[in-house]
């Protein structure tokens, strides 16, 4: 059979197409009758065949099962109480995804809530140690969610060791300082992960961290689902803070998963989870009751500035550790002698520049997030501190250009902050502005006394809030 070719009429420019052409025979056109030519223009070759999948992948075909939506689940990765996570092929981008799939199975509404969002808080978050989230659906009654697939193993089987065998330390220590970075942003973002340990920290060939799991994440000014008592535990309890192993949901916040960030460099360490017990129940009891052991009596070659790093993220009060996975962060820095890294989704230095900043102190969730709007609408960074610990914990951290605080807070009293702040470098003239429900004039006159520079008593007018800011920064 001859090859077809395209004719064209010199009189019309109508295209014709001819099969087994021959040179010496007259084509005539269809439309007007005159000689056709041939075209210029080279006819389109036929469409190349598709391309073939991997060969595990035609196998897995063969069970309709393995067929999600347009992804083929090949390989099984890991199983956990949300569903089961795949290693997938995608179909369309002809590439090898991650392929989380729901148990479909007595689905409650609290798991699919819960699904949900584990989809829509990874997919929220920019941080090269976060995996991104590429799709989320449902098929055939199958939820799933569909993310970038770490070729690696998790933090937990790289730091598995022999008995007697010691894991390298900056290799530990560097590890879990990228899953802390991660964990700042959504901590920047008002989101905990509650589920913090080294099996969900991915590890790829080049050595990068992915924090994964975010199946238990929720905005910290959200309640969690509780039971009776307002009672329920939530997370792996080898890595949990007393207040979780309590069951305390409204007490747990970004300091409970700075307990487990550092729960997990223990055992990296050491090899052993802070409380072993036989048993699940036994493990929760010791985490509720008792101290957390100091490293060093377990590795003596553990520098001591780190062994007090972690003795402070794994301190039984909540008050007594670092307010957030940033300031672990840095504190592993300054612990390891490392320079200060800077978060590689930014390009920015951890610490925020201090004329920018602005702490906001309120015990108050609805108070506190209106007072870090206005503030943020000046054009400053606002620091939420739900109390004072927290508060002079972050000024040690470096300077500010406002301070606004309540009066009463849970661990002490905004006098007696308004102290510890002045006692700091660069807090000395550092303006502050009070804003309490404690009104008259006595409290106006002994909080000027102490060291506010401005006194005013909820509620307050917004307009005049900003005001009052405006004017502080300013002087």
């Amino acid at each position: 059979m001859g090859e077809q070719v395209s004719l064209t009429c010199p009189s019309c420019r109508k295209i014709s197409a001819a099969q087994n052409y021959n040179p010496a025979a007259r084509y005539s056109c269809t439309n007007c009758g005159a000689a056709l030519v041939l075209s210029a223009k080279a006819p389109s070759a036929s469409p190349p065949a598709p391309e073939a999948p991997p060969a595990e992948v035609s196998q897995a075909l063969a069970e309709a099962d393995n067929r999600v939506g347009r992804y083929v689940l090949v390989t099984l990765l890991g199983k956990g109480a949300m569903g089961q996570v795949w290693r997938g092929w995608d179909t369309s981008l002809k590439r090898w995804v991650a392929v989380k799939v729901m148990r479909f199975q007595e689905v409650s509404p609290e798991d699919l809530a819960r699904f949900r969002r584990e989809a829509k808080t990874a997919a929220a978050m920019d941080h090269p140690n976060i995996a991104p989230i590429y799709d989320f659906g449902e098929a055939s009654g199958r939820h799933y969610i569909v993310m970038k697939l770490i070729e690696g193993g998790t933090v937990e089987e790289k730091f598995r060791t022999p008995p007697g065998q010691l894991s390298d330390i900056p290799s530990a220590v560097a590890m879990v300082r990228q899953a802390s970075r991660a964990l700042a942003q959504a901590h920047s973002r008002g989101i905990i992960h509650r589920d913090i340990k080294p099996a969900n920290m991915m590890v790829d060939r080049e050595g990068r961290v992915y924090l994964m799991d975010f199946g238990l994440a929720k905005p910290i000014s959200v309640p969690g689902v509780t039971g009776i008592g307002g009672v329920v535990i939530m997370g792996t309890p080898a890595y949990m803070a007393p207040e979780a192993a309590k069951g305390l949901v409204q007490m747990v916040d970004a300091r409970s998963d700075v307990f487990s960030l550092g729960a997990s460099l223990f055992f990296l360490l050491t090899g052993r989870v802070l409380f072993p017990a036989p048993g699940a129940m036994e493990m929760l009891r010791r985490a509720q009751s008792e101290t957390a052991p100091r490293a060093r009596t377990l590795r003596a070659d553990i520098p001591p500035a780190l062994e007090e790093v972690i003795a402070r993220a794994t301190a039984r009060e909540r008050n007594d550790r670092f307010p957030n996975a940033g300031a672990f962060a840095d504190a592993l820095d300054l612990a390891s002698g490392a320079p200060a890294t800077r978060d590689a989704s930014t390009g920015a230095a951890p610490q925020p520049a201090g004329p920018a900043r602005a702490l906001v102190v309120d015990d108050d969730p609805q108070v506190l997030a209106l007072f870090v709007s206005l503030i943020q609408s000046l054009g400053l960074h606002a620091v939420a501190c739900r109390d004072a610990a927290t508060a002079e914990a972050e000024a040690k951290r470096g300077p500010a250009s406002l301070v606004v605080l309540d009066e009463g807070l849970p661990d002490a009293s905004g006098l007696k902050l308004i102290k510890r702040l002045r006692a700091l470098p660069g807090y000395e003239k550092t303006p502050v502005l009070m804003v309490t429900g404690m009104g008259g004039a006595d409290n106006a006159a002994r909080a000027l006394e102490t060291g506010a520079d401005e006194f005013m008593s909820k509620p307050v007018s917004p307009r005049e809030f900003k005001a009052r800011a405006m004017k502080l920064i300013k002087k």
